[in-house]
């Protein structure tokens, strides 16, 4: 039988409607890439690669030889083990996303955090950078959500070193390791030359700073003269193994230095 001859408007009623839901799937997937959605495998995958193949699937299987109930069942089955896939593949895996704001653009979306996340400085007490740039980073995996924010202040040397002794002055640091029952940490970490440092978790801030599950950090960079402000939420995380893991996956800086 020739290609044409099996193109019948049935078919084509058939393969259209089997591919409203990895349509759905991919229409998502575009979605989140304008919504600076951070790619990754399990995005790929789920939102394009897995669709695309069932789709090719469903054509092949519609366009076959088989009985038209043998092509009902299966076409029935091939979709049901698609949500499947595509419902394991979002939940179960982490997707993150990531906002960046440059100069003065900082100010419309900043401006909240600094008042929500004290002690994260307002852009009156920062100086005189040359350059601000604000990180909006949002994760998801399962149902657990996670918040970081990064407000990076480039300054030149004098002003630079200014500011570091200022941060001296106006914030009180974790020294002490943090321990809890599951693990223990040093407070400060160096990452690809920028020192991070906790802010205390020992009250001094009170409901402000609840280890491990709201959490400030300043880091210092003396070969780029950087300041990095940082603030992390999330209500469900219950403890940290490592701190330098901690700031790479669960901040994002990974992405963002």
């Amino acid at each position: 039988m020739k290609i044409k001859e099996r193109v019948t408007a049935r078919k084509i009623i058939a393969l259209t409607l089997s591919s409203l839901l990895p349509l759905g799937a991919i229409v998502v997937g575009i979605i989140f890439i304008f919504s600076n959605i951070i790619f990754d495998t399990a995005f790929v995958l789920g939102f394009f690669v897995i669709p695309l193949l069932t789709m090719l699937l469903s054509f092949l299987l519609i366009f076959s030889k088989r009985k038209r109930s043998v092509k009902l069942i299966l076409n029935t089955l091939l979709l049901i083990i698609f949500v499947f896939i595509f419902l394991v593949t979002y939940l179960m895996f982490k997707h993150e996303m990531l906002d960046k704001y440059t100069n003065d653009d900082v100010a419309e979306h900043y401006t909240e955090i600094a008042i929500n996340f004290k002690p994260m400085p307002g852009l009156n007490e920062i100086g005189s950078p040359e350059n601000i740039s604000y990180y909006d980073y949002f994760s998801q995996e399962f149902i657990f959500d996670e918040y970081a924010f990064h407000l990076i202040c480039k300054y030149d040397e004098a002003e630079y070193k200014e500011q570091k002794a200022l941060i001296e002055d106006n914030y009180i640091f974790q020294v002490e390791t943090i321990s809890d029952d599951r693990s223990s940490i040093d407070p400060t970490v160096e990452i690809g030359g920028y020192v991070f440092r906790a802010l205390s978790v020992n009250d001094d801030y009170g409901n402000e700073i609840n280890y491990p599950k709201r959490l400030i950090f300043i880091a210092t960079n003396d070969e780029t003269s950087e300041i990095v402000y940082m603030a992390f939420y999330d209500d469900d995380l219950d403890y940290i193994k490592s701190l330098k893991d901690f700031i790479n996956d669960n901040c994002g800086w990974k992405h963002i230095r």
